[in-house]
């Protein structure tokens, strides 16, 4: 899915981040038991014009 920049509409380029762990996930709360329905890593998506960044979790659906 191609994600769109809100302020200049240019396509956002996913990225990657640094951490001790090498990922960054979101977690569905309330935190019952940590299972991979509940959780999907999360991307950072930059807008190469104006520098503007969202953060898009890669497995929607395991958040309904």
């Amino acid at each position: 899915m191609e994600h769109l920049c809100p302020k200049c509409n240019t396509a956002l380029t996913k990225c990657i981040t640094t951490s001790t762990t090498g990922k960054f996930s979101a977690i569905k709360l309330p935190v019952k038991y940590f299972t991979a329905k509940e959780s999907s890593e999360l991307f950072p998506y930059v807008c190469s014009t104006c520098g503007y960044t969202e953060w898009y979790v890669e497995k929607p659906e395991n958040f309904k």
